[in-house]
């Protein structure tokens, strides 16, 4: 990779991997529902509905930070 490509995909990244890892946190709460669905035969909502709770709360706190972020520093 060369230093055109960091510094282009660098701010990029930066910005965008802590939502994918949230979201990544959310299927996985979500395919953990369905396969409890699968083998015990009752849907539990409650883990889905924790996982919903826990994917907002952490996408807000991760735009608040971003938005207070005023410098260059990592």
């Amino acid at each position: 990779m060369s230093m055109k490509d960091r510094k282009k995909w660098g701010p990029f990244l930066e910005k965008w991997v802590p939502f994918f890892n949230i979201f990544c946190t959310f299927m996985g709460a979500l395919l953990g529902s369905f396969l409890i669905y699968f083998f015990q035969g009752e849907f539990p909502y409650e883990v889905l509905t924790a996982g919903l709770i826990a994917t907002i709360i952490l996408a807000i706190a991760e735009v608040i930070k971003q938005k207070r972020k005023k410098d260059k520093l990592p």
